[in-house]
């Protein structure tokens, strides 16, 4: 049996081999795992099925399985329909649908559903851009505890809602309601991205040759990186 090339490499250091292994899964969630089939924070876990309805079980304190008169659920409940990729965060959930438009339910107290507002969401309501306008072109989505990532078909991406560690990677650690353009280290939009990750507080962007993130704490001193950044910074091995 042949070896599958990606495994087959040396290990030359522990901070290499990490970041590779971390490349491996981020194609891997991209290209083979796409249409994402489930999502999962502390407090819900929504499920994809394969006739694009979205099962949720878990807290609904806020809203965020999209079933308004149930506080929470211990046996999956279907909240939405038609849906063709879902990412669940602390309190939030966000449901990308085939036309490529986001449409988002929960906790929205740091502006993270990007409906423009801070009001709580029992019922899905659509994430709009910075001009206000229904955010569309959409091919991937991420939800970190209290933000969220949107990747476009063009290569570039929007965040929106907490960015008290730069999670956002506009520059900035100021909030968002409304969703706000990714920039790189020289301020200029970020493009050529492939895929996209949250984490709690911070944010992975991949294209095909390099990896960027925010506030990422492991091997920090190997790769001679700050404690968190604002803008993305080039993983190097």
């Amino acid at each position: 049996m042949g070896k599958f090339p990606f495994f087959s490499m040396k290990l030359e250091s522990s901070a290499n081999s990490v970041l590779r292994i971390l490349c491996i899964c981020l194609v891997f969630s991209c290209f083979v795992l796409q249409p994402v089939l489930w999502g999962n924070q502390a407090n819900h876990t929504v499920f994809l099925t394969e006739s694009d309805v979205v099962m949720g079980t878990g807290k609904n304190d806020y809203g965020q399985l999209s079933v308004p008169v149930v506080t929470q659920s211990s046996v999956p409940i279907q909240s939405n329909f038609g849906v063709r990729e879902v990412a669940s965060g602390w309190y939030h959930t966000l449901f990308l649908m085939w036309d490529g438009t986001v449409w988002a339910v929960g906790k929205n107290s740091d502006g993270q559903l990007g409906d423009g507002t801070t009001i709580n969401r029992s019922t899905p309501v659509q994430v709009v851009d910075g001009s206000g306008n229904p955010l569309g072109g959409v091919t991937a989505i991420s939800a970190g505890d209290d933000f969220s990532i949107f990747l476009l078909d063009d290569g570039t991406c929007e965040t929106v809602g907490k960015n008290t560690t730069g999670q956002l990677s506009d520059g900035t650690t100021l909030n968002r309601m409304n969703s706000v353009q990714v920039l790189d280290a020289q301020g200029n939009v970020l493009e050529k991205v492939v895929g996209v990750s949250a984490g709690a507080n911070h944010s992975l962007f991949l294209n095909l040759t390099v990896l960027f993130g925010h506030q990422v704490k492991i091997l920090k001193e190997d790769l001679g990186m700050e404690p968190q950044q604002i803008v993305p910074v080039l993983y190097k091995s």
